[in-house]
């Protein structure tokens, strides 16, 4: 069992703690795991997470539409005065994208999303720019663009990438695609050991 004293002090240990309960489903948990993180965000040299963000899933996850909207409108202010702060940093607009996504915004979205894959793109990083590629394939399933999310995702699966099938599978990022026949047979590919990560 992961030190939960170190969840506490590190944001990143934080983050994947309300990632994992995010993934098992666990609203109630993410957010009880969020409120004892530290400062405003979660962040690293591959993300920059703010809490609002977080804690809007959570609430998708537990069926709270109107707290999930609070949350998401918060996260897209806190990351609006980011781009502001620093235009070049593709972490910011990835996650103003998420949050224009949870918020409806389907244009302005998107426009976030493809600006933080052009500012990082994968033949310039890759280490960091596959998590751009993640982030613009999660606002395209958001915003009701299943096949764009999953040229996304069989971008990802074809490239060196910390993603893979547990990934597809468990990640309620997911399912607006789960019953999409493309998404089917990329979840098939995924877990074949010569495909799988």
């Amino acid at each position: 069992r992961a030190d939960t004293t170190a969840a506490a002090t590190d944001p990143m240990v934080a983050y994947h703690w309300v990632f994992t309960e995010l993934q098992a489903r666990d609203g109630r948990s993410a957010l009880k795991r969020l409120s004892a993180a530290p400062g405003e965000s979660l962040s690293d040299q591959y993300f920059f997470v703010p809490k609002p963000l977080l804690e809007a899933q959570a609430r998708e996850l537990l069926g709270d539409p109107a707290g999930a909207r609070r949350a998401y409108d918060a996260a897209r202010v806190l990351l609006q005065r980011k781009v502001r702060e620093d235009p070049a940093d593709s972490r910011y607009h990835s996650a103003l994208g998420l949050a224009l996504a949870g918020l409806g915004l389907k244009a302005e979205a998107i426009r976030a999303g493809k600006r933080a894959v052009e500012l990082l793109p994968v033949s310039k990083d890759t280490f960091r720019g596959p998590h751009r590629v993640e982030d613009l394939a999660h606002i395209y399933a958001t915003v009701g663009e299943p096949d764009a999310a999953i040229d996304q995702l069989e971008h990802l699966m074809s490239i060196p990438a910390e993603f893979g099938a547990g990934a597809l599978r468990l990640d309620p990022a997911w399912d607006p695609l789960r019953t999409h026949p493309r998404f089917q047979r990329l979840l098939e590919r995924a877990a074949t050991p010569a495909v799988g990560r």
